[in-house]
């Protein structure tokens, strides 16, 4: 019996192991990811490792929609509950770990090569949510691109929201969902907007090894690749169920979440990687959330 149990040890142990050396083999990461579980925290993993690190907890009920505005500075989303609708823009320094608010407002995007800012805000007057952008050096001062879509209500009553954060596509635009409902670019230089003719389309990530748009259509509950030039639309049927995408651009790899029900609990989640190169999905970390993150490299 004892006999048998060792073997038994010695055989997971090596399937334990022949499974960690084909997950190096077949997915190959690099740089870290920044990202928080929707809720006060903020966290790393170091990808080649893939050590786990807490970056601190915030007064907070969400931190959510992180974009990056250098290697080691992030800007995050800050909601409570007594401060919504409306929520705060904050810079995170990982190193030094310490915050600052930079203005009003929620899903944010920055820009590099223009030091740009975009972000949705409330028009105080007419309490319409708007796109807005800002140089970086002077926040304070935004103007209007677009109005928000409304948020689609669902057959049981409760509401869908359709904004999701601009999405940069190259150096000069981003592409966003209009007030249509429809996808827009909008080019930063000279404020001109134009629009795609894509549907029922939220963007996520930019895949720029390819110049791909992924999306989620929430008709099909779906997400697609889609070639803008040509508005050729391919199934991602791997990326079913998943949320908090974040996209590697040195690897040509997806992160992201996704759901799964566990015994007396009702669903537990965990992070996955997928590469484009080897079309092999691994799991980074279980029972860990993602709701949004960046990736440095």
């Amino acid at each position: 019996m004892l006999q048998m149990n060792f073997l038994t040890l010695m055989l997971l142990a090596c399937l334990s192991l022949f499974a960690e050396g084909a997950m190096s083999e077949t997915v190959k990461l690099s740089g870290q990811l920044v990202y928080s579980a929707g809720n006060n925290d903020i966290s790393l993993i170091e990808l080649r490792s893939l050590k786990y690190y807490s970056l601190g907890l915030f007064s907070t009920d969400s931190i959510n929609h992180l974009t990056k505005l250098s290697d080691r500075v992030i800007l995050f989303e800050d909601c409570t509950g007594i401060r919504k609708p409306n929520c705060l823009l904050r810079e995170f320094d990982i190193d030094a770990k310490t915050s600052s608010t930079l203005r009003s407002g929620y899903l944010p995007t920055y820009i590099p090569e223009s030091k740009t800012l975009l972000f949705y805000d409330l028009d105080e007057g007419s309490g319409q949510k708007w796109l807005y952008v800002a140089d970086m050096r002077t926040p304070s001062i935004a103007q209007k691109i677009a109005k928000a879509p409304a948020d689609m209500v669902l057959p049981n009553s409760l509401t869908y929201p359709l904004i999701t954060q601009p999405l940069q596509i190259s150096n000069d635009e981003v592409i966003f969902v209009g007030e249509d409902q429809d996808l827009w670019i909008f080019q930063i230089s000279n404020s001109k907007l134009t629009p795609t003719g894509i549907k029922a389309s939220a963007p996520y990530v930019w895949r720029k090894r390819t110049q791909q748009l992924i999306s989620y259509n929430w008709k099909s509950q779906e997400f697609y690749q889609i070639t803008l030039k040509t508005g050729h639309a391919e199934k991602l049927p791997q990326l079913k169920g998943a949320s908090g995408l974040v996209y590697l651009p040195n690897d040509d790899v997806i992160i992201y979440g996704k759901s799964r029900m566990r015994i007396l609990i009702s669903e537990t989640y965990d992070i996955f990687a997928y590469s484009f190169n080897t079309k092999k999905e691994i799991k980074l970390r279980t029972s860990s959330h993602i709701s949004s993150g960046v990736w440095l490299p």
